[in-house]
């Protein structure tokens, strides 16, 4: 008979400090380590954790931006390797294209040993990105600890192609840091039966990460490929800072 290989992943749902990299980056730190000690294998933020963004302007936002091997990898990928566990985050990111500067909404995905396996741009723009971010052209699919993995960010996952191209392309592991709040009118919605769709109609695992408090809505969570909610956080009024681990 063959045997069922458990993978642990942790889902962080909390606060970003507005605009603080420092301070977010020893957040992330911290709860790696944790992460780590609770047996997880891999852990996953939120959308532009390293920075957050809800009332930053532009300009403010531009100025904190990084390349995807900056400080921010760099840090990550140590941290990454010193506890044995694999990181998904999210990041604001710029890079020169044939002299133009382009800044992109990110999420890199780091594996235990500190090589980052792949960095994800986000495709759809929600209304406040736009102004700022390039939008990404590419749906990648990695593989990590026998898993294929695909990444999604937040308004990507509301509509149905950019799952599907995931999943025909062989995803059995579909990742979305998010940063969503009520300004998305279907939030609530997204959060607690759009996930469960998208795992469901492409019987695929999915997680969903999103920031809690202040203008957050939470609700993350993990999907089967059934759309049976494995695990799931609280909602707006629920900022404190915590890991759901599901095995």
């Amino acid at each position: 008979m063959a045997s069922t290989k458990t993978t642990v992943v942790a889902l962080f749902q909390g606060s970003a400090k507005e605009g603080d990299v420092e301070a977010n980056l020893s957040k992330m730190i911290t709860w790696m380590q944790e992460a780590s000690k609770r047996g997880a294998e891999l852990i996953i933020f939120s959308e532009l954790f390293v920075t957050d963004y809800v009332s930053m302007s532009e300009q403010e936002l531009k100025t904190l931006t990084q390349q995807k091997d900056g400080p921010a990898f760099k840090r990550l990928s140590a941290a990454a390797k010193d506890n044995n566990i694999a990181v998904i985050y999210g990041y604001p990111e710029v890079e020169v294209v044939s002299g133009e500067t382009c800044y992109y909404n990110s999420a890199q995905f780091i594996d235990s040993e500190g090589n980052s396996l792949v960095n994800y741009r986000k495709t759809h723009l929600w209304l406040c990105d736009k102004p700022i971010f390039t939008p990404g052209l590419e749906f990648s699919v990695v593989e990590w600890n026998g898993i294929k993995v695909g990444l999604l960010i937040c308004f990507d996952i509301a509509f149905p192609e950019p799952a599907r191209i995931l999943a025909l392309k062989g995803a059995q592991l579909i990742v979305v840091p998010t940063a969503m709040t009520p300004e998305y009118i279907d939030a609530q919605i997204v959060g607690s039966c759009g996930i469960r769709v998208r795992a469901q109609e492409n019987r695929v695992f999915v997680a969903y990460v999103n920031h809690s408090g202040g203008d957050y809505v939470g609700h993350s969570s993990l999907c089967d490929p059934k759309g049976n909610v494995i695990v799931q956080a609280g909602g707006r009024g629920n900022p404190t800072a915590g890991l759901g681990v599901s095995r």
